[in-house]
């Protein structure tokens, strides 16, 4: 089905109440507004969360249909009531995540991390496990960068985005115009129409590089939870088909899976919800959450199996190899 400017799945106000038990702070009582409503408290600032369902339009596919309202029970579930799900992932990250993540040591993770970027083939002596390292500390884009995330295995399922949007990027999803870069179709997007990456080498802003975190969980809020310009006021939940996942070769915690422009799909907007935050108004939190599906994937190169994770030889790959943690930058 293609896109229109009618085809979303949009909010309306629902009655149900939830009681939100701890450790999600205080229970809001319905007020007469009948939406789902709790405050969150983050480093010490209260942040207001109201949920509005979403109602379903005609002439939407039975696809989009289903899969909104999988990735809304979800989004819902870990947002009310912090139950932790994933959605669809892949068998090479779900495997890579079971077994990095299962690790108590940093010589461990390290070796897990290099013997699994070896894998892959990304260059561990020179320029581009380096730069995956450089983009986690400090959000360089380079290419060497895209060219180490391009050997990586595609990642597919939920993942989450927080975020700010300018005026236009606002409007453009919530009147689903054609994308303010792209030009393209209305309702489909490309990542540079949903990002600007302000922080880079160079320091110029960029639209090249999106950013999210695999799942529905603690890592989900917490590492877009507060930053410069306080809580950002906007969510992506994307169904991905080519996101790269990117932490357990850098010892990264966040689970974070990255869109490159040019090297990813095209992101069809088939869903968006009314959250209850607004600092206009003094509630501090989100103002809406946009549904995503991937679309136009490209076809993965890799050929890598969740089999050939789970034989990695990764125990002592550092003296194997070679060469030290600090020789490969890691130091």
């Amino acid at each position: 089905m293609t896109a229109s400017g009618t085809a979303i799945i949009t909010a309306t106000i629902t009655t149900n109440t939830t009681v939100v038990e701890k450790p999600w702070s205080i229970v809001i009582p319905d007020e007469g507004c009948g939406n789902k409503s709790r405050f969150l408290d983050v480093e010490g600032k209260p942040v207001y969360r109201e949920v509005r369902l979403l109602k379903q339009k005609s002439n939407i596919s039975k696809e989009d249909v289903s899969l909104v309202d999988e990735l809304r029970d979800r989004f819902e579930s870990w947002f009310i009531h912090n139950t932790k799900s994933t959605y669809n992932v892949d068998p090479v990250t779900r495997t890579t995540n079971q077994l990095f993540y299962g690790l108590r040591t940093m010589e461990d993770k390290l070796n897990f991390g290099f013997c699994l970027a070896n894998l892959y083939g990304i260059d561990l002596v020179h320029d581009e496990h380096q730069a995956i390292t450089r983009w986690v500390a400090g959000y360089e884009i380079s290419s060497p960068f895209k060219a180490a995330v391009a050997k990586i295995p595609a990642t597919t399922g939920a993942v989450i985005r927080w975020t700010h949007l300018s005026h236009k990027a606002f409007q453009m999803l919530d009147e689903r115009l054609p994308g303010i870069i792209s030009k393209g179709e209305p309702g489909v997007y490309e990542v540079r129409d949903l990002v600007i990456n302000e922080l880079s080498a160079t320091g110029e802003p960029v639209r090249e590089v999106m950013a999210t975190t695999l799942g529905f969980n603690e890592e989900s809020f917490g590492q877009y939870a507060d930053g410069p310009r306080g809580v950002p006021e906007f969510l992506f939940v994307i169904n991905s088909r080519s996101g790269k996942s990117i932490s357990p070769l850098v010892d990264g915690d966040c689970k974070e899976v990255v869109f490159i422009q040019n090297m990813t799909g095209k992101f069809k907007l088939v869903g968006r919800q009314v959250l209850g935050g607004n600092w206009r108004d003094g509630k501090r939190g989100p103002r809406r959450v946009y549904y995503f599906d991937e679309i136009e994937a490209p076809e993965t190169e890799s050929h890598i199996t969740a089999r050939d994770i789970k034989n990695m030889k990764y125990k002592g790959f550092f003296e194997a190899f070679g060469f030290g943690p600090c020789e490969l930058g890691c130091c």
